[in-house]
């Protein structure tokens, strides 16, 4: 069974889990801790002894934040923390609006406005930047409509995708568009979104953006191979 105290001084461990150091996650875990008290206020904790189990704060914190970086089945994560799938969900379901809350406060979730976005990476020190699509299959669509809308050619399934744009130096994504359906090809989201950089700035961007150059900004992109070579 996992707990931070067995793993806390294991470096590669915790950020396998986390993706944070031993440093990051008690700094995180301040915030966290204050958050889940105020929530303890003013909702019902069931002491008795079918309460789910996890009693530390950082056991809150280190399941909530490695169920979202590694993403398991509600069983594996269950199994992994001595829990059961019930108690999994339970504890999934309550301690993610409190990550949420605590993760604004600390200011770590990415700008979601496009219009706010050249004033958020005017604070990046390096003004160098990676643009990136996420694509997360989905189950077909019954409606032919949103299943046209949401069919991706190039990956052959149902999707929907986001941009993402991150500090080069941290890698800590800076900023998440809005959710497009599979068909919206990574450049047109650029296009519809308008996105502004700092003048000056440094964009490392793969073949997914061909032709996406924002003003004032030195653009970086791989060669497409020839073809048959």
């Amino acid at each position: 069974m996992i707990i931070y105290d067995k793993i806390k001084d294991k470096e590669r461990t915790l950020k396998a889990l986390t993706s944070l150091s031993k440093e990051e996650f008690e700094a995180l875990l301040i915030t966290f801790e204050k958050e889940w008290e105020e929530y303890s206020k003013t909702n019902f904790i069931n002491k008795s002894g079918q309460n789910p189990r996890l009693i530390k704060s950082e056991d809150k914190l280190l399941f909530i934040l490695s169920y979202f970086k590694v993403y398991p089945l509600q069983d594996v994560a269950g199994l992994l923390f001595g829990l059961s799938q019930s108690q999994a969900n339970h504890w999934i379901q309550r301690l993610t609006p409190i990550l949420g809350k605590t993760l604004e406060i600390e200011v770590c979730m990415p700008e979601r406005d496009a219009k706010s976005l050249e004033k958020v990476l005017d604070e990046c020190p390096g003004l160098e930047f990676l643009i990136d699509s996420s694509e997360r299959e989905i189950n077909r669509p019954k409606d032919n409509d949103v299943q046209k809308e949401n069919y991706s050619g190039k990956s052959k399934n149902h999707s929907k995708k986001n941009n993402l744009i991150a500090d080069a130096k941290t890698r800590l994504v800076k900023y998440l568009s809005l959710t497009y359906g599979g068909k919206v090809h990574d450049k047109k989201i650029c296009d519809i979104e308008d996105y502004k950089f700092p003048e000056g700035s440094v964009l490392h961007k793969d073949s997914g953006y061909q032709g996406y150059n924002p003003e004032g900004v030195i653009s970086f992109q791989p060669m497409k191979k020839p073809r048959n070579r």
